[in-house]
């Protein structure tokens, strides 16, 4: 289900003033700090390695969450389509929110248009629409994922999709030691998570 669609360019200005990043919860009750915040951190390294290969147009990012990354991604100047999927109906919202164009995008034009579609679903579904983009992100969503669903992601992504280009991120538990006052997992949701060696051997 298509939840909406925004073209770069043809709406009316929106300042979008939301900087939460989810899944940082525990970088901010801890006395540790990052700076910039880790998952602005691998929002740039992510949208860098997509940005060396000017033949990634199309790029579909699962599980997006609210849509932080698509402000980064926006700055490639070859994407033209954009594609986020998520499972929550309350975060595509938000999502769709965040693409709205902002002041700085109608003022600084783009060479081509840019389109982002929003869709309701999950990296365990074919979803037709999805075939042959060019690039496919999963930051921090594996460690989300029920075992089911963890088992079809690899055929959805390197089976249907077919991307030139794939970015799987996900928290290294090697890590979860610099946190003393982290008592179980980093999210409430995850699942499970992995060490250097266990994402490698994934």
């Amino acid at each position: 289900m298509q939840l909406c669609e925004t073209p770069l360019g043809t709406e009316p200005p929106l300042d979008v003033n939301k900087n939460t990043l989810l899944g940082e919860e525990v970088e901010e009750c801890s006395r540790i700090r990052f700076d910039p915040p880790v998952g602005i951190q691998r929002y740039i390294a992510v949208s860098q390695i997509l940005s060396e290969d000017d033949s990634v147009q199309r790029v579909v990012d699962f599980g997006c969450s609210t849509g932080q990354f698509f402000r980064y991604l926006k700055k490639m100047e070859h994407l033209r389509h954009f594609a986020a999927v998520d499972i929550s109906y309350g975060c595509l919202e938000g999502a769709c929110h965040v693409a709205r164009p902002l002041v700085w995008d109608c003022i600084h034009k783009r060479a081509h248009s840019l389109t982002a579609r929003f869709y309701r679903g999950s990296v365990a579904e074919q979803d037709p629409r999805l075939r042959g983009f060019d690039g496919v992100t999963c930051i921090e969503l594996v460690e989300h994922l029920h075992e089911d669903d963890l088992k079809k992601l690899p055929g959805t992504i390197f089976g249907f999709v077919r991307p030139k280009v794939a970015v799987i991120t996900t928290p290294n538990r090697d890590f979860n030691v610099v946190f003393p006052e982290l008592r179980g997992m980093r999210h409430w949701d995850h699942k499970f998570e992995w060490s250097r060696a266990e994402f490698q051997s994934w």
